[in-house]
């Protein structure tokens, strides 16, 4: 949870809010994990994403 706070940030004053990708496997348990502390934090999966979308990548969070 800490590496995504620090990463993230405070997302309220953010003109382009970050988005949290995962794989479709584990999105709906990220996304219950982040619920309490992160609930503005979109999570998507890879596989919801269409080829008109643009991608920043910010950073790369891991264990």
């Amino acid at each position: 949870m800490a590496a995504v706070k620090s990463v993230v940030g405070d997302t309220s004053t953010a003109t382009q809010k970050p988005v949290l990708l995962t794989s479709m496997d584990i999105r709906r348990y990220v996304r219950k994990l982040l619920e309490q502390d992160a609930g503005d934090l979109a999570v998507l999966s890879y596989q919801e994403l269409t080829q008109d979308i643009n991608i920043q990548p910010l950073a790369r969070i891991s264990t």
